[in-house]
């Protein structure tokens, strides 16, 4: 038979427990909320005509590091960011990015008040005659949280869909 203490001091850790766990879960939800603001603050950016500077500066941790299908090796920094921007909105034609959306697909790695990793997918719609196909590219973004807000710190791309 278990002591009235035992079971107090029992149910007292499960309640400390689910309370940390509906604080995590807060804590994830506030985290994707302010995520999503801060990928619409970049979509804005990308619209309204902004310098690949500009938007490295709005969605790029100073420090990234980023890989990508095909590529000879990790590069990191936010210059190799902003270059890698020029570079990708070559390919895509006259103001190609403005055809292109990024989208969270909902599959979470790890998230808490300071990290939060996820897949996304960016797709990019036809702009002839630079492409006369719909691309598709699966992420994995890592953001963390700087005081300027969140920023990605590693990001990891690939050819397809999720």
């Amino acid at each position: 038979m278990i002591s009235t203490r035992a079971f107090t001091s029992g149910a007292v850790t499960v309640a400390l427990l689910l309370s940390t766990v509906v604080t995590s879960v807060a804590a994830r939800a506030d985290t994707l909320q302010e995520i999503k603001a801060e990928m619409a603050t970049v979509e804005t950016a990308l619209m309204g005509g902004a310098s690949p500077a500009k938007v490295a500066e709005l969605l790029y941790a100073p420090d990234v590091v980023m890989v990508g299908e095909g590529e000879a090796g990790v590069t990191r920094g936010m210059k190799s960011a902003v270059q890698a921007l020029e570079e990708h909105w070559a390919g895509l034609g006259p103001d190609g990015q403005k055809h292109c959306k990024l989208t969270l697909t909902g599959e979470q790695a790890v998230a808490s008040a300071t990290t939060y990793a996820a897949f996304l997918v960016l797709h990019c719609k036809p702009n002839p005659p630079a492409t006369k196909e719909a691309m598709d590219f699966r992420t994995v973004y890592v953001w963390k949280k700087l005081p300027q807000g969140w920023r990605v710190a590693i990001e990891m791309w690939g050819v397809g869909k999720i």
